[in-house]
């Protein structure tokens, strides 16, 4: 057994007697910079945050159906894309992949933030006919996912050791809410977009300024004790250039 259990038994004494500060922040994006005040493995940091959680549904289904290359591609494909799409900001982020999902976590302390974060949603949502009418075109399955968005003012800490893993996690609403939600959109009639009510409340007013329509576009429900909105917006822009302008390449390998 290389886990050595007695020396941390120490480490975990040592952790738990430990002092902790906590530093109340509005913003969270210079925890790492901040002269004098920087996230340490000794303290943490409350700021607002905003999380993206996109998951693949019935993935079981997909990965026991079809061969095991056929599988890697897709997922490479549906990875890779999403990431391009949420790393494509000046916002502070963490960004990262559990199995069929993807997910990344924004400092968002003004509500012009979490609207470019609802924003990546959207594009999300789109990018999905893409990659599902290129594999459509090449004879391989087609995907679904469910996309959750959550936010709220997490308590942010650092964990492991810093030789061997330097991970951020947040503990708030945030990323529970957008898993939660992640696993439910684009299931039983709910839509493929999912927001907890902290995100709808701050980005209503200004996406009802640029459209009217906005708040029609989504219904209310609840699971549980998530009270959430859902629905299926698109970018108009880039669903055209996805129906009328591109023309398909097939891709000359077998699945």
């Amino acid at each position: 057994m290389a886990y050595d259990y007695k020396q941390r038994k120490k480490e975990i004494y040592k952790i738990l007697h430990s002092k902790t500060d906590v530093l109340e922040k509005g913003n969270i994006s210079d925890i790492e910079h901040e002269t004098g005040g920087e996230l340490t493995y000794s303290n943490g940091i409350k700021g607002y945050v905003t999380s993206i959680f996109v998951d693949i549904v019935n993935s079981t289904g997909l990965f026991k159906e079809k061969k095991d290359k056929t599988v890697a591609k897709i997922i490479r494909i549906f990875a890779s894309e999403v990431i391009q799409i949420l790393n494509d900001t000046q916002l502070f982020k963490t960004i990262g992949v559990r199995g069929d999902c993807v997910f990344a976590v924004y400092a968002t302390p003004t509500k012009n933030d979490i609207n470019e974060v609802f924003n990546m949603s959207v594009e999300i949502n789109t990018l999905r006919k893409m990659i599902n009418k290129i594999l459509n075109e090449n004879d391989f399955p087609i995907i679904n996912y469910g996309i959750g968005v959550g936010g709220s003012k997490d308590l942010v800490i650092k964990v492991g050791r810093k030789a061997i893993v330097n991970d951020l996690v947040f503990v708030g609403d945030a990323v529970i809410n957008a898993s939660n939600l992640a696993n439910i959109a684009s299931r039983n009639g709910i839509g493929p977009i999912a927001i907890d009510t902290f995100v709808y409340g701050n980005i209503c007013k200004q996406e009802t300024e640029g459209n009217q329509n906005f708040p029609k576009w989504f219904q209310k429900s609840k699971n549980q004790d998530l009270e959430y909105y859902h629905g299926d917006i698109i970018i108009t822009k880039f669903n055209n250039w996805i129906e009328e302008e591109c023309w398909w390449i097939k891709i000359n390998s077998k699945n």
